[in-house]
């Protein structure tokens, strides 16, 4: 069932991110669309608004309005606009529709007439005199007034909006529809076109406003909600990433528990067995009668004993680590006579293992500030690894030396050497490097070297290994120098 639960774990998260990509881009989507029709809503109503001022602005350029506020409120009006839209679409429908413009005394009269004739007419509507005869062109070249205002007010107020995209326009003749200027590039497709609005009094040309496209506008005006999708993905990503990495370790972590468990089990029966096993040869042979043999196997009792107890201290420390220091038994310790003494009570080992050690001795003592036990507990963890690790014979070669304020120690070993991709992982809690199969050969806990570095922070120095494959293995140990 765990197996089940396992497997299905992967593709559930990635069906999970899948399905919280498509909702976001659903709802980006949908608002995109929304927010589209909003914005050409908005710029319909602001083409119209500055087409009905522009034509109450040309009727106004004519002469001075007396009473301009009734004047302004009605050009102004919505009601004025359905009137002369209805009246520029006359035409459309074969009516001749036709407005003229009088100045009689102080008043102004605005003339608009159609009739209904047999045959559609092919008058157009009358224009200021001083515009007779000239070209549809001609009249726009004339125009100096109502077409800039009308250009200069529709780029202000796309401005205002926040639309970037750069104005082009139509004008047309009111009639048939026909072109006269389209500032558009030939080939250009354009994605947004006004209604044509008529904005000046003085001639019956059509203003269209064009846009090429309005999509970077509306994706800039949904920046935050595109930033906010793209932050839940993300955050959703991180969270389940989150979760698989600490059920990863977690899962590690109990199997390396439960690998330690089963290496101290081991540990802890050797040296039980090794001392049962002496104990009744002393008693089965009557070894009393040979004091040599007895001192042999005293010896090797006393020595596996020491080693059962210094593996219940090292899993005592280790636990004591995970609540509360405990504090360190601080002494002036000389390194050399340190390493002489842990050699000699390993003697019988390295003897049993085909093991010899060099010492390199020098007449400067190296005096640290060290708690006796434990730094002799680390040299030990160092030398037993060497022991068991190292291709046989195995040689191991200490020194030490003192660089500025720290004291140097290497441990160096014959042994298969270490990849570089384990250099720091071998000093992680439970970590071992794996063996053929993911078998150990050699059994162990996979905590000596965590208590090795542990310790040496804690007395203020640190450790490091320099190896390669075949090449085996030397650990160098930093310790500050006793002042």
């Amino acid at each position: 069932m765990n197996w089940l639960k396992a497997s299905f774990t992967y593709p559930l998260i990635t069906l999970a991110l899948i399905a919280s990509i498509a909702l976001q881009s659903a709802w980006l989507y949908q608002l995109f669309q929304t927010q589209k029709q909003q914005l050409i809503q908005q710029i319909d109503e602001m083409v119209n608004e500055q087409a009905k001022t522009n034509l109450y602005l040309a009727l106004a350029s004519l002469r001075p309005i007396g009473n301009e506020r009734q004047m302004k409120s009605f050009f102004l009006s919505p009601q004025w606009q359905q009137i002369r839209m209805a009246y520029d679409n006359m035409n459309i429908y074969g009516l001749d529709a036709n407005f003229t413009i009088n100045l009689e005394g102080h008043s102004t009269h605005v003339n608009m007439d159609f009739k209904v004739s047999d045959t559609p007419s092919k008058s157009r509507r009358e224009v200021a005199p001083e515009l007779l005869g000239l070209t549809p062109l001609a009249v726009l070249k004339k125009d100096t007034i109502a077409l800039p205002r009308m250009l200069k007010s529709i780029a202000h107020h796309l401005k205002v909006m926040g639309v970037d995209a750069t104005p082009y326009y139509r004008i047309s003749t009111f009639v048939a529809g026909s072109q006269i200027v389209n500032t558009l590039p030939p080939h250009t497709h354009a994605e947004y076109y006004s209604a044509k609005h008529s904005y000046n009094f003085k001639h019956h040309y059509q203003y269209e406003l064009i846009l090429i496209s309005l999509n970077p506008d509306v994706w800039y005006k949904m920046r935050y909600h595109v930033l906010s999708a793209v932050l839940m993905v993300l955050l959703t990503g991180l969270a389940f990433y989150y979760i698989l990495n600490l059920h990863r370790k977690q899962q590690l972590y109990a199997n390396a528990k439960a690998d330690f468990s089963n290496n101290m089990t081991h540990e802890f029966k050797t040296p039980i067995a090794t001392v049962s096993i002496a104990l009744e040869s002393i008693g089965k042979y009557g070894l009393t009668s040979d004091p040599e043999k007895l001192k042999n196997y005293i010896d090797i009792g006393r020595f596996e004993l020491q080693r059962l107890n210094l593996m219940v201290e090292k899993v005592l420390n280790i636990n004591q680590q995970e609540t509360q220091e405990t504090p360190l038994n601080l002494q002036l310790y000389e390194v050399q006579a340190g390493l002489a003494q842990v050699a000699a009570a390993m003697n019988l080992q390295m003897a049993k293992f085909d093991t010899s050690i060099e010492i390199e001795e020098t007449d400067e003592p190296y005096f640290v500030l060290a708690d006796p036990i434990h730094l002799s507990n680390i040299l030990y963890n160092l030398i037993d690894n060497a022991i068991k690790y190292g291709i046989k014979p195995t040689l191991i070669k200490v020194s030490v030396k003192q660089a500025e304020d720290h004291v140097v120690i290497n441990i160096k070993d014959n042994g298969p050497g270490i990849d570089e991709m384990y250099h720091e992982v071998i000093f992680d809690r439970f970590f071992r490097i794996p063996g053929k199969g993911e078998i150990h050969q050699v059994k162990g806990s996979g905590l000596g070297l965590y208590y090795v570095r542990q310790i040496l922070k804690r007395h203020g120095g640190d450790i490091k290994v320099i190896s390669a494959p075949g090449k085996g293995a030397n650990f160098i140990i930093t310790l500050p120098v006793a002042k």
